[in-house]
């Protein structure tokens, strides 16, 4: 879903956050937040298609302070948003689940998630 990743950074509108799909490259210094689908669901009837995705967001950064900061600016962001999604017609994105802690392969930085359902339609 191409055209889903296009829209989710032509969305995003952050300075300070760097914003990347699925990896993240080596040399990435803290805070950046990173973005992937869960799963990606389609439902098919007679002449169309409904796609149901979800995507997860994943913050990190050096303190529980600023992960939330910066899990409120995700939810400003792409909190029931609308999405222009090549080749679909939107129909909606809702926050499913928000939760942060303290990562433990390094308890030097914080990992805050914020996990949406996005819902395309498609005709065929």
């Amino acid at each position: 879903m191409k055209s889903l990743v296009e829209a989710i950074y032509s969305k995003y509108s952050h300075d300070t956050l760097p914003l990347s799909f699925h990896v993240v490259d080596a040399n990435q210094s803290l805070p950046y937040c990173l973005f992937f689908f869960i799963n990606s669901t389609p439902e098919y009837s007679f002449n169309s298609v409904s796609e149901e995705t979800e995507i997860q967001f994943s913050v990190f950064a050096k303190t529980g302070n600023a992960v939330m900061e910066f899990m409120s600016d995700i939810k400003g962001i792409y909190d029931d948003c609308e999405l222009t999604v090549a080749g679909y017609n939107f129909v909606k994105m809702e926050r499913l689940i928000t939760t942060s802690f303290q990562n433990d392969f390094d308890n030097e930085s914080w990992h805050g998630v914020v996990t949406y359902k996005v819902i395309l339609h498609k005709e065929i």
